[in-house]
Parts: C-alpha cells; sequence; structure tokens
C-alpha cells in the first residue's frame, strides 16, 4: 500500500480513470504504475538521444573526455565508489572472498585457525587489533598449495625473501649468534671526502 505525502484529494476517486484512487494519491494504482511506465520510458528515451548526441545521459552536459557523463558527474560516481569501498564491512567482505577464491579456506575456517593460533602471528606472536581493520596473512606451501598458517605481514614476507628453505633459515641463525658472541666491534671505515676527487 502506498503511503506518504498527505492527502489532497478527498474525492478517494482517481482524476483519470474514476476508480478508487490509492491513498494519499489522486491515481489508481493502475494508472500509477502506467504513470511510472511512462516516466522510464521517457527518461531512457531521454538519456538514449543525449548518449548518441555525445551529452551526458544524466542532464544533457557536456560529456568530461573518456567518459559518458560531464564532469560533475563522474565526480559523484567517483565520490560514492569511494565511499563504498571504504566501508569496514565492504573491506573485509573483499578480504574473505579473496582468501576464499585463492586459498579454498571460508572465513570460519579462517576464525578456527586464528583460534588455534591464539589469535597471533604463529611465528612472532604479534596480534592484530580487534577492530577488524587489519588481518593475519594465509601462508600456504606454494608447491602443494596446502594452508601452513596465519602470518604477520613481516613474517610473511621474510619467508617469502628465504623462498622458503630451512638452510637458509639456519645459516641466519648461526649469523646471529655468531654476531651476539662476539665482544670486539668490528672496525667501519671512515667516509672519504668527495673534496679529494675535484
Amino acid at each position: 500500500m502506498r503511503t506518504g505525502r498527505p492527502k489532497r484529494f478527498p474525492t478517494g476517486q482517481c482524476v483519470t480513470c474514476g476508480e478508487p484512487a490509492a491513498p494519499t494519491y489522486k491515481h489508481c494504482e493502475a494508472c500509477l504504475d502506467k504513470r511510472c511506465d511512462q516516466k522510464t520510458k521517457a527518461a531512457a528515451q531521454r538519456a538514449k538521444r543525449w548518449r548518441q548526441a555525445g551529452l551526458c545521459f544524466h542532464c544533457g552536459r557536456e560529456r568530461k573526455p573518456g567518459y559518458l557523463q560531464c564532469e560533475i558527474h563522474v565526480q559523484q560516481h567517483a565520490e560514492q565508489t569511494r565511499k563504498r569501498w571504504m566501508r569496514p564491512e565492504h573491506k573485509e567482505r573483499v578480504y574473505f572472498t579473496a582468501i576464499k577464491r585463492n586459498f579454498g579456506l571460508s572465513r570460519q575456517e579462517y576464525e578456527q585457525l586464528l583460534l588455534m593460533q591464539g589469535r597471533a602471528c604463529a611465528i612472532c606472536r604479534w596480534q592484530p587489533h580487534q577492530d577488524g581493520r587489519q588481518h593475519l596473512h594465509v601462508d600456504h606451501d606454494h608447491e602443494t598449495g596446502r594452508v601452513r598458517g596465519l602470518l604477520c605481514t613481516g613474517c610473511n614476507t621474510m619467508l617469502g625473501r628465504m623462498g622458503d628453505d630451512p638452510a637458509l633459515f639456519a645459516r641466519a641463525i648461526s649469523y646471529l649468534l655468531n654476531a651476539k658472541s662476539e665482544t670486539k666491534k668490528p672496525k667501519i671505515p671512515r667516509p672519504i671526502s668527495l673534496a679529494l676527487f675535484r
């Protein structure tokens, strides 16, 4: 049932066909639908004429180069798109859709894995904020595609740079242990002045 503006036509009859009018309207339901269809068709025809004439199909102004709309409507559309993409629920939906597509991991499975890890990175134990704006990355074996766990950005990048090679990690560990055990600091060469080469 249609509701809205106050009733201005107390007769209760459609001014077009004489049938009982819809509440708060001067037309019956059938005539209202017909008028809406006519307006929609007229708007579509007007937009088609403007598009064929090389004008903005919203308002008939001159188009922005490379677009089907004028400068005003291009900016409005860009602002609406930006607001939609900036919504936290939209970002979260996009994130979990990508995880499902790339790793076959549903949101429930992700949450279960996160709980098993204590809601922290599997290596460094860093915890993302609870507001949902930060997520741990899904780490997977590049040969088999099997999901190994959830890591922070730094740990995930470190594994990628090392090529998932345990021998490199062993060398890095021995390097750090040797560097700590050394008491003598290595000599740092003094910078050479560029004035000598002029």
